[in-house]
């Protein structure tokens, strides 16, 4: 089962947009996927008049290479990076809290063995489980200098420095957004180390997370 958000929306908070975030990571039935599309102006879409963009304050930016991992090392999208409820740097923390931080982390399955785990076993909701993590994250050097990194290629991107998209092996032509990146980031990062200290009654659930799918290793524990 699979779903998509669309942000920033007209006359959404960065709240809102997380408190979101929190109701579908909070579902019973959680979705086996879920993807988070930045607001893209289409000339048949109300949100795309001169009324609207006026009345909400909608600030466009045509970003070079946003949808090259669908269409190609041309694509051009004009995308929102704030409105009149929204400035830029807030767009940005809420699209790499989805996109750079639940979706890799729980979505893309390096997690979410635990996670499900303290749900089922100790009644610890999967979004209380995100946010003391990322609050004791962002002690970490290790993950400030990867959000900074990521901060600074999406603000170069959108003023036109830049294309967006970053590389993950050795074809120069080989791009790659920003969930695979953090994908990749995290499976080299001391994160597991952190989840032993913040949990560390449940090394087996975390061990079985470190080995599974990811690297093929989930026998080995057992």
């Amino acid at each position: 089962v699979y779903t998509e958000v669309i942000f920033p929306l007209p006359g959404e908070t960065l709240n809102s947009f997380l408190s979101g975030i929190d109701s579908v990571l909070d579902m019973e039935n959680v979705f086996d996927k879920f993807q988070v599309n930045q607001l893209s102006r289409y000339n048949n879409a109300e949100i795309a008049s001169p009324e609207q963009t006026e009345e909400f304050k909608v600030e466009w930016k045509k970003i070079n290479g946003f949808t090259r991992h669908y269409y190609g090392d041309n694509s051009k999208d004009i995308v929102a990076v704030a409105t009149t409820e929204i400035s830029k740097e807030k767009v940005f923390e809420g699209l790499f809290y989805a996109k750079s931080f639940i979706i890799p982390l729980y979505f893309y399955g390096i997690t979410r063995s635990l996670t499900d785990n303290l749900l089922s076993l100790h009644g610890i909701k999967r979004s209380q489980f995100f946010k003391d993590l990322y609050k004791s994250l962002k002690q970490e050097p290790w993950f400030k200098a990867f959000k900074e990194e990521q901060q600074a290629h999406y603000f170069s991107a959108i003023q036109g420095k830049i294309q967006f998209g970053q590389t993950l092996t050795s074809d120069p032509l080989d791009f790659f957004p920003e969930y695979s990146i953090a994908h990749q980031f995290y499976l080299s990062s001391p994160i597991f180390n952190k989840l032993e200290e913040l949990y560390p009654k449940n090394k087996q659930s975390i061990a079985f997370c470190k080995n599974s799918l990811w690297m093929n290793r989930a026998e080995e524990i057992y």
